[in-house]
């Protein structure tokens, strides 16, 4: 009898150490480019594999981190394809010729369409924003020039050692903005602001699919949530849901009657 009990009080024990074997994490970022995007290094502490979420220009804070600290840059994970977010990814991607580019399949083809409907639809128009050069960069960047390694999908899993990276599908303000949940925090691009969310004036953007996305993310996260947006200061998801301007849990100034 004694033996059977040394032998249950094993097992348990074991299953206990098999479901803690959560890695500690750390994230650091760089603000890059004229529109200040933020963009985040994600690692595990001990296996020092590590993600890079958005890349605005060639990141070289980022980079020189990587190399000092010995991590291996596993994944790029793009939460959309707007210039602002992908203007450094040929940089980086030399650097780092082995890392998977990770990109929603409806954003890849969005931006093969892009240039193309910005010209045939409106030609007055499009000469017009094209004496932007802020503008005009970003629609004369191909990024199909760099087919992804990884079509992401919605609620997928990826892995840094023990951390789990999960997707979001969050279409809105572009048509396959993705967001990324790790633990307590989340990589949230343009779909969630502090207190703002992002705008739908692009190309095939959506205030309808916006707003569900971002209701999506006060549903799905803890209220402790921290939320790392795609431009200006962190947030969480507690506060967002009753003070965000735009879109609440149940109102803002978006809200669909």
């Amino acid at each position: 009898m004694k033996r059977i009990v040394l032998y249950f009080l094993f097992i348990v024990c074991f299953f206990e150490l098999a479901c803690s074997t959560k890695e500690e994490f750390k994230v650091i970022f760089q603000v890059e480019g004229p529109i200040k995007t933020n963009c985040y290094l994600l690692y595990g502490l001990t296996t020092k594999e590590a993600a890079i979420f958005d890349v605005a220009g060639p990141l070289d804070s980022l980079t020189t981190y990587i190399k000092e600290n010995s991590l291996n840059l596993r994944y790029i994970f793009l939460t959309h394809a707007h210039w602002d977010h992908v203007e450094g990814l040929f940089d980086l991607k030399e650097k780092f010729p082995n890392v998977k580019v990770c990109l929603n399949k409806k954003e890849y083809l969005a931006m093969q369409e892009y240039l193309n409907f910005a010209k045939e639809s409106d030609p007055k128009k499009f000469e017009e924003v094209m004496r932007d050069s802020a503008l005009a960069k970003m629609m004369n960047f191909n990024l199909t020039l760099i087919k992804p390694d990884i079509f992401l999908e919605d609620n997928e899993e990826y892995y840094l050692g023990n951390l789990k990276i999960r997707t979001i599908l969050a279409p809105g303000h572009s048509a396959g903005s993705m967001c990324f949940s790790c633990n307590n925090v989340l990589f949230a691009g343009d779909v969630l602001f502090y207190r703002s969310v992002g705008n739908t004036d692009f190309y095939k953007a959506s205030r309808t699919d916006q707003i569900q996305s971002v209701r999506k993310l006060y549903k799905l996260l803890p209220d402790s949530t921290i939320v790392y947006p795609g431009h200006g200061q962190f947030t969480d998801i507690e506060s967002e849901k009753k003070q965000n301007k735009k879109i609440t849990v149940d109102g803002g100034q978006w809200d669909i009657q």
